[in-house]
């Protein structure tokens, strides 16, 4: 991954344009994060660089996640009646729109999941596993350090 030190507007371009280098986005709320990462995504679309389904989005939270998804459905939907876009763009937009439910935008946590289902012998995970819900994590934090809280006095 390349460091950019380039002033504010323009590493806005860079995210833009920049289609073969692995890009980190860190910004505050509501600086415009969401929008330069769908503009990114659909850049890459019209391009050719790579289907939806080939590009992994990765977020922090289930709520950031949808409205990704929500936004780059919106953005392709209303491209496929821009008469200025090229029969290839319109025929990568419709790939992407029509396998949509299959894109790779998700949480940090559900992606690192789905790589470990692929491979959880490898990982020494029993393979089914499921992933613990916030209840059932926060119990399960609760019961090893009720353990680990006993096993430290001895």
């Amino acid at each position: 991954m390349n460091t950019i030190n380039v002033n504010d507007n323009e590493a806005r371009i860079e995210v833009e344009k920049n289609f073969t280098d692995t890009l980190y986005l860190e910004a505050g709320a509501g600086t415009g994060k969401t929008t330069r990462l769908v503009n990114r995504i659909i850049a890459i679309i019209l391009n050719g660089k790579a289907n939806l389904q080939e590009i992994a989005v990765i977020t922090f939270t289930g709520a950031a996640a949808a409205e990704l998804l929500d936004r780059i459905r919106e953005r392709l939907e209303i491209l496929l009646s821009d008469n200025k876009i090229t029969s290839k763009q319109y025929d990568h937009i419709q790939f992407s729109l029509t396998n949509i439910e299959s894109a790779s935008i998700q949480t940090l946590h559900s992606f690192a999941a789905d790589m470990v289902r692929q491979s959880p012998i490898e990982a020494g995970i029993t393979p089914g596993f499921e992933v613990a819900d916030e209840f059932e994590s926060e119990l399960l934090f609760q019961d090893f350090l009720e353990i680990y809280l006993v096993i430290i006095q001895f």
